[in-house]
């Protein structure tokens, strides 16, 4: 702290030989006042405030990320006593079928056959449910760093006000960059909401989206355009929105003014929306990587059930054999 407030001071003493010095070489004056160096005071507070909240995000996030890894440790320890306790039975049956094969010379090639075949299906099941079980685990490890994401998108649409987004439909001309956050949620709802015209190609013509354009198929239904954001993130859960969709709205999210900071100095609505645009496509991102993964899974889990099923057939087998 005590270096703080000696720098304070010194940098807007620096800024004032720094003004002098324009002065004197481009003849122009820069003027540093009180309140100049009460903003800058104030700017500071404010990020640190920020930095300060950001690090407490995080360290619930990583509190949150042990925890988790506890539990799977935990699953772990289960799973492998589960796996002895099979590999156990497994040794049992196949002790006793070596004993019935001694005294039954006539079976005893097929006892063993189909005995190797039961240990061949077990190791397989195994082998197959490891993998299951680390395709999950990636799978669930990816899908928790989509959780901020839905949060903060989340949070955007709690900020909205359906009389600030209703009162936008009054304005003539938006404030400058309130139009571009329409214009990409048009572009983002462009197949889901009926209102918004799409070509063939499923793109979004400039002139449909333009304010005159968005005003009519956005906030001709308020209501309705709160529900279709929060509906998003389901219908990208089930692939309902088109790719195309977020080809289109990345320019916007590479506009300095597409933030919310800027635009809560312009319209609060669009702030809302601005910030729910950031997240909803932050999150697509991460459900695009994880979604080959759950496939990965589903198809891994009934390649587990078929050597289950195929497993207990053999061991049903073995059993008729010892019989």
């Amino acid at each position: 702290r005590a270096a703080i407030e000696k720098f304070m001071p010194l940098s807007f003493d620096m800024a004032s030989q720094a003004a002098a010095r324009y002065l004197a070489d481009e003849g122009r004056h820069v003027y540093l006042t009180p309140k100049s160096y009460l903003e800058m005071l104030g700017l500071y507070r404010t990020v640190l405030i920020r930095r300060r909240r950001e690090n407490t995000t995080a360290t619930v996030r990583l509190e949150n990320g042990i925890s988790r890894l506890r539990d799977a440790a935990s699953s772990v320890g289960t799973l492998e006593k589960e796996l002895t306790t099979m590999v156990q039975a497994a040794d049992e049956k196949r002790e006793l079928s070596e004993s019935i094969a001694a005294r039954v010379a006539s079976e005893k090639m097929t006892v063993e056959l189909e005995t190797d075949k039961a240990n061949e299906e077990a190791a397989k099941v195994a082998a197959i449910q490891a993998e299951v079980q680390r395709q999950n685990e990636d799978a669930e490890r990816d899908l928790l760093a989509a959780e901020p994401a839905i949060k903060a998108a989340t949070a955007a649409l709690d900020t909205l006000d359906r009389r600030d987004l209703g009162s936008c439909k009054t304005m003539a001309t938006p404030p400058k960059g309130v139009g571009d956050v329409f214009s990409a949620v048009c572009v983002l709802l462009a197949g889901v909401n009926q209102g918004i015209i799409v070509q063939r190609n499923g793109k979004v013509k400039d002139k449909d989206r333009s304010w005159e354009a968005c005003k009519k198929s956005l906030l001709g239904n308020v209501n309705g355009l709160v529900d279709e954001l929060k509906n998003f993130k389901a219908l990208i859960d089930k692939d309902c929105i088109p790719k195309v969709n977020f080809q289109e709205v990345r320019p916007y999210l590479a506009l300095e003014h597409f933030n919310e900071d800027a635009m809560k100095k312009k319209n609060s609505a669009a702030a809302g929306l601005v910030g729910w645009v950031k997240s909803i496509v932050d999150y697509y991102d991460i459900w695009l990587d994880v979604e080959p993964k759950r496939l990965k899974v589903v198809e891994s889990t009934l390649q587990l059930e078929a050597a289950n099923s195929e497993l207990a057939l053999v061991r049903e087998r073995v059993d008729e054999l010892q019989g």
